[in-house]
């Protein structure tokens, strides 16, 4: 149970992450 929540937590982390950078990008090139 516990190692499942972390990797949820993780995964989430890593959208984020992958959201900003995702967004930074789409302002440069705006």
């Amino acid at each position: 149970m516990n190692e499942n929540n972390l990797e949820k937590n993780t995964l989430g982390l890593s959208g984020s992450q992958v959201k900003d950078m995702v967004h930074k990008l789409l302002e440069k090139y705006k």
